[in-house]
């Protein structure tokens, strides 16, 4: 479903949200205590709200941050006003400082007060008491609730994105898949808020101070983390690039230079050869672009044509090498026909002068002795398969081919 921005709906849900948060606050501002002692610790547990939103790391697409951690017992034991005025206190000063527009301001506002005032509400009508929180009997509500915070905050940000057309339904059931971890880990920091909150219910000011500071020993930890695997992550990516044939984003011929120098035992396996027949021709008949785009396709079409453990390799100029791990020579030449089933479907194929291509098959060991003479073989084996007629497969043996034409 493309992206489309549905106004009238947009304008009735934010203005209901913003119409609940008022509600809320009006019903729950006058019921916040004014005493000094209560202020300064609501002061404290704000500014480390703050502190965590600024060391927030990023997981997958999603940044996540510890103060779910604070803002959970802010609620259950402070009150539901304050911790819509601290959310939208709190935001207000990290989007000023991080120079996002006004509309952002708005909406965090918004999501994150409502937030507050959903998982508040859920406490209460499932029997949980503002302000005493003891177990058993308040660990339930303060379970679902805290749930509630996770859903309400992220169905908000997702619902509104996609009433403002900023993401589609497709990309934002691809954002759910590829963010689960991250959004266990929201969870998990919901639940840490419940025991912050029951650390504070236990010891006051001094569980308030004590937990604080293991939170902050745990922001670093996190912060650290994300940064070994951002470091881990480029360093992967920047090795992945060496190996990479930068035309058409499979292995190189270093990758397969490495894998043969390694000179390991060898498990079973297979190797194709695959050369493009009167690739010259199509290329200078076609153009160097065009010759390039048969390139990427041809290397496509074999990569979706074996299974993830195998690897394609592209040799040089128009010959590409297949591994393929744990294969005999009969499941080979099984791939190398649906390799050349697939590549019928490629625009080229249909052109007055087709791509088709020419495979070579060999096995270990039941052909060669080692990884040097398995590749050999596999080049003799696509060689008696261009002077047979082309577009077609042959295994290797020693004096003739078997053959599987495809044209």
């Amino acid at each position: 479903m493309s992206k489309r921005k549905n106004k009238p709906l947009l304008i009735l849900v934010v203005s209901l949200i913003s119409l609940l948060n008022i509600v809320g606050l009006i019903n729950y501002t006058p019921l916040i205590s004014w005493n000094w002692w209560y202020l300064f610790e609501l002061l404290l547990l704000s500014l480390c709200i703050l502190y965590f939103q600024f060391r927030s790391v990023k997981l997958g697409s999603i940044s996540i941050s510890l103060s779910l951690s604070v803002y959970i017992p802010i609620i259950f034991l402070y009150g539901i006003g304050e911790a819509m005025w601290i959310s939208c206190l709190v935001t207000i000063v990290h989007t000023l400082a991080n120079k996002r527009p006004f509309n952002k301001l708005i909406l965090n506002c918004m999501q994150r007060s409502f937030s507050a005032l959903a998982t508040g509400q859920v406490f209460l009508r499932l029997g949980g008491e503002i302000g005493n929180l003891i177990i058993p009997g308040s660990l339930l509500p303060a379970l679902l609730a805290s749930l509630t915070y996770n859903i309400v905050n992220m169905g908000t940000v997702m619902g509104i994105s996609l009433l403002m057309g900023t993401i589609s339904e497709q990309a934002a059931r691809r954002f759910f898949k590829s963010n689960i971890h991250a959004m266990s880990s929201t969870l998990l920091f919901a639940y840490t808020g419940i025991i912050y909150a029951l650390m504070i219910a236990s010891l006051e000011f001094y569980g308030l101070l004590l937990f604080a500071v293991l939170l902050l020993g745990y922001s670093e930890t996190l912060q650290h983390g994300a940064k070994l695997n951002a470091e881990q992550s480029l360093r992967l990516k920047a090795e992945q690039e060496l190996v990479l044939d930068s035309k058409t984003k499979v292995y190189n011929y270093r990758y397969l230079r490495d894998w043969l120098e390694k000179n390991a035992p060898l498990e079973p396996m297979a190797v194709l050869f695959i050369d493009i027949d009167d690739f010259k021709f199509f290329n200078d008949y076609y153009g160097h672009d065009q010759g390039d785009q048969a390139l990427r396709n041809v290397a496509a079409a074999i990569a979706t044509s074996v299974r993830s453990a195998d690897r394609v390799i592209r040799f040089g100029g128009e010959e590409f090498v297949v591994l393929l791990p744990g294969l005999n020579g009969e499941q080979a030449l099984e791939v190398a026909n649906r390799i050349q089933g697939q590549l019928k479907r490629i625009p080229e194929a249909s052109m007055e002068h087709p791509i088709t291509v020419s495979i070579g098959v060999a096995t270990y060991p039941d052909d060669a002795k080692d990884i040097h003479e398995l590749l050999r073989f596999a080049d003799k084996a696509m060689y008696q398969a261009k002077v047979s007629g082309k577009n077609q497969s042959c295994v290797f043996c020693p004096e003739s081919c078997s053959q599987t034409h495809s044209g």
